[in-house]
């Protein structure tokens, strides 16, 4: 939706831009439903990128988001675990193969988006959904630990934190739109 414009343009045809698909439009109910479910669909991202080609470029930001993940694990689990080598070992290779099945996943919408196949793209949103969850609670527990451990927040954790929470909701947003694209293709 255009946010240039009122209503009143609207209503006289000034305004271009396609009104917002709402739940009730959609004449039979999807097979799956997400809990991205309730917050709304788009037919365009940005209100003027096609889905198709705003999925596509998700999904390789996501790709590259999940590449940084796994080369900076090391300096988010160490923080985490001070002096409890085996839970870190196992804390890294749980979040190691998670990341790597986030980019599975996402390989799995550039397949699903290119070829229209409802069941890749729901499985991303699916996943993607849970590590956005698991990655922000870790991050906040981390943010905890770290705040009991020494009894104070520094200057760069504050800014860490607050880049997770921004991430994770430009992120949440991605997957609104890869939601409204899932379903324009059931």
């Amino acid at each position: 939706m255009c946010l240039k414009h009122t209503k009143l343009a609207k209503a006289i045809g000034l305004c271009s831009c396609s009104p917002p698909v709402c739940y009730g439009d959609i004449a039979i109910k999807p097979r799956k439903r997400t809990p991205l479910d309730c917050l709304g669909y788009s037919r365009k991202c940005c209100g003027c990128i096609p889905l198709k080609a705003a999925v596509l470029l998700i999904s390789f930001l996501s790709f590259f988001w999940a590449a940084f993940e796994l080369v900076t694990i090391d300096r988010f689990t160490t923080k985490m675990f001070l002096n409890h080598e085996q839970v870190l070992r196992y804390f890294k290779m749980i979040y190691i193969f998670g990341t790597v099945c986030l980019m599975i996943a996402t390989g799995m919408l550039v397949l699903g988006t290119l070829v229209d196949t409802y069941n890749l793209v729901n499985f991303y949103v699916w996943y993607a959904f849970l590590y956005l969850s698991v990655y922000f609670v870790m991050a906040m527990f981390s943010v905890g630990v770290n705040v009991i451990t020494t009894g104070t927040i520094s200057k760069r954790q504050s800014v860490c934190t607050l880049f997770t929470v921004v991430w994770s909701c430009f992120f949440l947003y991605f997957l609104m739109v890869v939601n409204s694209f899932r379903y324009t293709i059931w």
